[in-house]
């Protein structure tokens, strides 16, 4: 396989992991939100929630208007993108047009005849899930005034469905555009339907993130460049400091104190197994005796391949001790509720770079939804994290067959890449004429 090929169908994989894997988050965490605190610690004593709860208003495996809007804005880039054929660039505000077609969603019972794109088209997308006030509300009084897309909402609002929903913007190629693109733009995005600052700037943060996991970063890496972003905004304190005790908590350091590398750190840097690897380390172990001199070992070669071992499977153990921690503090609601911006992507954060190996991935997802809150959030935010970074090939797979809306969701995963990387072969001014304008129009 060519470089030019490998990196193709691993982008192709980001991009459908990170829109899969937000579902799935969302599907796994919504039946939650109904629990009660001691209901939650009960779930997290005994491994915590790693499948649909079969007790929820709706069939396991449904999504809520995170997912719905999320694929939204993937359906809104795509159409931005052919627009591109009338020489105007890539304008972002017809992802606010977008959502002004999921509206049209929520006042239907079913598709009208002139509805808009694959989405607006789908019977099973017109049913309202939890979409909340604050962007129903938006959006209805855009439409009010015109409506003006691209325009900031006139409200405080900074609930966790700004952030939930603008991960595809992070999904463009990573060199189609310069880093700050990806967090301004997604910023930009948050801010049609809620606007108080923290909630722009969290959404800013999840979209430079994704985009850094996209190119192949690690989420430290990332989470990095996007504290560096964020420290050039004003009002960035709030999501500044959610993200720093994000990361302590993950380290096994004490939210609120400069976050130092703890043995989860330093395990996971090292490429160790994550929560419940005790595997990786005794493999590990294993691959120094094995790489050790051959023939008959003296006593001091015995010696230090045992103190290896013993210094492996004791990290192990560490940080296993500190990954059950973080996630019984993120139970008790040491990171906040969920469902504000910055406690949403903080928690999502959190599970993810305390579980960040793709064997981890329901790990990471079970620490993100097993807490008292907006646990339909927190699990959306986390598994387009872990799906961006890992691929679609690491999402736990007895919740992704019974996900609603599976196809729908890789169709718009595939049709998002392949505008973005193949669009010449799908429409152009003069031609080729694939039939792509239609469905989008």
């Amino acid at each position: 396989m060519t470089t030019a090929r490998a990196a193709a169908e691993r982008y192709r994989s980001s991009v459908r992991g990170c829109l899969l894997g937000g579902a799935v988050g969302n599907a796994l965490g919504a039946p939650v939100e109904r629990w009660s605190a001691d209901r939650v610690l009960a779930a997290r004593a005994t491994g915590g929630v790693r499948d649909y709860p079969t007790d929820g208003p709706l069939p396991p495996g449904s999504v809520t208007a995170d997912t719905q809007l999320a694929l939204f804005t993937a359906q809104g880039l795509i159409r931005a993108g052919i627009r591109r054929d009338r020489g105007i660039g890539l304008t972002v505000a017809v992802v606010h047009e977008a959502y002004d077609h999921w509206l049209d969603t929520q006042l239907r019972p079913e598709p009208a005849p002139d509805a808009v794109g694959p989405l607006g088209r789908q019977p099973w997308l017109h049913q309202r899930r939890d979409p909340g006030r604050t962007t129903p509300a938006a959006l209805t009084a855009n439409r009010r005034t015109g409506p003006r897309y691209g325009h900031r909402a006139d409200n405080g609002s900074k609930g966790s469905g700004a952030v939930t929903r603008v991960a595809p913007l992070g999904l463009l190629p990573p060199d189609g555009a310069p880093d700050h693109w990806f967090f301004t733009s997604a910023a930009d995005v948050a801010g049609y339907t809620h606007g108080h600052p923290t909630a722009r700037l969290a959404a800013g943060a999840l979209g430079s993130i994704v985009h850094r996991l996209v190119g192949g970063a690690d989420l430290d890496e990332a989470l990095d460049a996007a504290l560096d972003l964020l420290a050039g905004h004003e009002g960035h304190e709030e999501t500044t400091a959610a993200l720093h005790r994000a990361r302590a908590l993950a380290r096994g350091t004490r939210p609120g104190m400069p976050g130092t590398p703890g043995t989860a750190g330093s395990a996971a840097t090292a490429g160790a197994a994550g929560p419940a690897g005790a595997a990786g380390a005794v493999g590990m172990a294993g691959a120094a005796v094995a790489a050790g001199p051959a023939g008959p070992a003296g006593p001091a070669h015995m010696a230090h391949m045992a103190h290896v071992a013993n210094a492996a499977n004791a990290a192990n153990a560490a940080n296993a001790a500190n990954a059950a921690n973080a996630a019984n503090a993120v139970a008790a609601g040491a990171l906040g509720t969920g469902r504000v911006a910055e406690e949403a992507l903080a928690i999502a954060v959190c599970a993810a770079l305390t579980a960040p190996g793709p064997q981890d991935v329901l790990d990471a997802l079970s620490i993100a939804v097993t807490h008292p809150g907006g646990t339909a959030a927190t699990g959306a935010v986390c598994g387009q994290l872990i799906g961006a970074r890992h691929g679609e090939t690491a999402l736990p797979p007895e919740l992704v067959f019974r996900l609603e809306g599976r196809g729908t969701v890789l169709e718009l995963a595939d049709d998002l890449a392949f505008e973005f990387t193949r669009s010449e072969r799908l429409h152009g001014d003069y031609g080729p004429e694939t039939g792509r304008r239609q469905r989008y129009s």
